[in-house]
């Protein structure tokens, strides 16, 4: 009953509430005669997933990793079993070891049981893990899957096709930024937002972060790794992150596209909201902000955003300098 409880609320999201009737059910679980091993490494799996959602890493990677061989003894248990090599892989990437990720992953979407929403997650994570790692033709695949499965599975519209053209686009720029000439990389960057347009035509933002390096826009944020950049959607979705952001933040790119800005710094998340309504309404804001890294360390920054306009004066989206 307990664990059947945990279940309920961790689909609830419902996360500290979870933790506390699950660690219930696990330790009464230990005391029964005989164990059951295949119950406790189920609960154990869904005690993972509270874990990682309450930003308690360590002992999330421990239960997914101690469940693991229970669950895989168990076939009745693939559900739990999918969520621990899913949980894992994700742990690994935040950890910046995305080619440790790639085998839970690999593994993920070789046991193909998954509906198409499921495996187009997965597919999604891969292909994050596979440009982490440099192996950009199989991360296009893999992104490229992914799309094809979201849009099959009908969310077309939502976050995750949202966060895997991201991924496709910044990826796309950075392979077309090694072509012998701007013109070769501007034929190649207009049939890819041509290709992406008609395979997803909800696939606005990502669009524009193609749209926004051509048109000059987001040469901004990449001409020098020292300063620290950021371009942002007008939701405040991050769409380019650059290495100095990265070393100031200790956040990978891969971890960071397609989140808003407030998931990275929810402490500051007032600030934020004044800061987008005056660099819309003004053009710029400028003050100094008090945030903390994904480490832990403590930063004072003196924080500048820019509202960038296209061509023709639209409003399309905002540089942050730190």
């Amino acid at each position: 009953t307990l664990g059947d409880l945990g279940i309920l609320l961790t689909d609830a999201g419902q996360w500290e509430e979870a933790a506390s009737i699950l660690r219930r059910g696990i330790k009464l679980l230990r005391r029964r005669t005989p164990p059951v091993p295949g119950t406790l490494a189920a609960m154990s799996a869904r005690l993972g997933c509270a874990y990682e959602h309450l930003g308690n890493l360590a002992d999330a990677r421990w239960h997914y990793k101690t469940a693991l061989p229970a669950l895989e003894a168990d076939p009745q248990l693939r559900k739990a079993r999918d969520l621990a090599l899913a949980g894992l892989g994700r742990l690994q990437q935040a950890r910046g070891a995305p080619e440790l990720a790639l085998p839970h992953l690999e593994r993920l979407i070789k046991m193909g049981h998954h509906d198409d929403g499921a495996l187009a997650v997965f597919q999604s994570d891969f292909g994050r893990s596979l440009a982490s790692t440099g192996r950009d033709t199989e991360a296009e695949q893999a992104l490229r899957k992914s799309i094809e499965l979201f849009e099959t599975a009908g969310e077309a519209r939502g976050d995750g096709i949202r966060t895997a053209l991201w991924m496709l686009a910044d990826l796309l720029l950075r392979t077309e930024r090694r072509a012998e000439s701007e013109a070769a990389a501007g034929r190649a960057l207009s049939m890819h937002i041509a290709e992406i347009e008609v395979r997803c035509p909800e696939a606005g933002e990502a669009l524009e972060v193609l749209r926004l390096h051509w048109e000059g826009l987001g040469r901004q944020a990449t001409r020098a790794d020292h300063y620290r950049r950021a371009l942002q959607d007008l939701e405040e979705r991050i769409l380019f992150w650059n290495t100095g952001a990265e070393r100031l933040y200790d956040w990978r790119k891969s971890e960071v596209l397609g989140k808003r800005v407030t998931e990275l710094f929810p402490g500051n998340v007032s600030v934020f909201l004044n800061a987008k309504q005056e660099v819309v309404q003004r053009g710029e804001w400028k003050s100094e902000l008090n945030l903390a890294s994904k480490l832990g360390r403590e930063l004072v920054i003196d924080a500048c955003r820019t509202l960038l306009r296209n061509k023709s004066g639209k409003p399309r989206a905002i540089l942050a300098k730190h």
